[in-house]
């Protein structure tokens, strides 16, 4: 079988007047143990939609918090780190991948954009909406909330990490909560297309079942 080739979207990190882009290790780790291989995509609008096509599925990963006017909201000083640049990265990824139908794993921010970029919206920051959550540098448990062939293969309850200070607050049509932690939704499938999506980071937890099991299934529909 052709190994598969897999958009990553890139971060920025911002030092000494440079501009870096960059994507943490341990996602392309994930993907090239599994034998699919991470091609890191470019800045540059019109270079990513002509390099768009040559991929086979997208990992969106986590970042800085999206600008609120995408889910209709005015910034009210809680999105931190906002740069309309990746923004637009991660809204022609994801709109790529539904059109031509190609299976999309979105991490922590990934999760974000996902939803608000297919007609959800997002909590600013969990504490102000008084939402009681262990939100960072922390871990808890997580209930499944739907079996699919996805969550069927993990159990009822397990623990995960949490690096978020957002959540979602409406969930975009179509698709449905698999994993919850009290009022938070931390992980969700779209019913029809191959998207899945998860607040935390499997990728900083590789030998959990978890994570073998979302990253496996992920290639899986690949295939």
């Amino acid at each position: 079988m052709d190994q598969k080739i897999i958009g990553v979207t890139p971060r920025l990190q911002k030092d000494d007047n440079k501009e870096i882009l960059q994507v943490n290790t341990l996602y392309l780790k994930a993907l090239t143990e599994r034998k699919m291989v991470p091609l890191i995509l470019p800045f540059n609008d019109v270079e990513l939609t002509k390099i768009l096509i040559f991929c086979d599925g997208f990992l969106v990963i986590g970042g800085n918090d999206l600008d609120p006017k995408h889910y209709k909201e005015e910034n009210a000083g809680l999105s931190k780190g906002i740069d309309e640049r990746l923004d637009k990265i991660d809204e022609l990824v994801i709109n790529y991948a539904i059109k031509a139908q190609k299976p999309v794993l979105g991490i922590c921010r990934g999760l974000q954009s996902i939803n608000v970029f297919m007609g959800g919206s997002l909590y600013q920051d969990i504490e102000t909406a008084k939402l009681s959550h262990p939100h960072q540098d922390k871990k808890h448990p997580v209930k499944r909330e739907a079996l699919t062939k996805l969550t069927s293969q993990l159990p009822s309850e397990f623990t995960i990490n949490t690096f978020h200070h957002q959540a979602i607050k409406d969930l975009a049509p179509n698709f449905k909560v698999i994993f919850r932690h009290d009022n938070i939704i931390e992980g969700i499938e779209h019913e029809h297309l191959p998207i899945i999506a998860f607040q935390w980071h499997p990728e900083r937890m590789p030998e959990s079942l978890s994570s073998k099991v979302i990253f496996d299934y992920f290639k899986q529909l690949l295939e």
